[in-house]
């Protein structure tokens, strides 16, 4: 159950909701400005391995980690230094959706 105008969803599905009916069904298709953002090259910071390192961390490409400025992915490795990227693991990407209206419960 999603309620339209909370920010339940990401922005594009929840404009898609706006006017549908019971038994409506629709494809719909959301950019990623309209989802969870484009990426963010700022987001994409080079860290020393030795950080790494002095938290007991094998740093492994893919891998997400936890930092204080939120959670990052593990872009790449080299020999001293450590791509990760903060941006949200689905920044950047297009999302297709078949949505049903199975019911509708009005405002109390």
């Amino acid at each position: 159950m999603v309620a339209v105008g909370a920010k339940q969803v990401i922005t594009g599905l929840e404009n898609a909701l706006i006017g549908m009916k019971k038994d409506d069904i629709k494809e719909i298709t959301i950019p990623p400005e309209e989802a969870f953002g484009l990426k963010d090259p700022e987001l994409i910071k080079k860290v020393p391995r030795e950080l790494f390192e002095q938290n007991n961390i094998e740093p492994i490409e893919g891998m997400t980690i936890r930092t204080a400025a939120g959670l990052a992915t593990i872009e790449s490795v080299a020999e001293d230094v450590v791509v990760v990227d903060l941006n949200h693991p689905l920044a950047g990407k297009t999302f297709t959706f078949e949505i049903e209206i199975e019911d509708i419960v009005p405002k109390k």
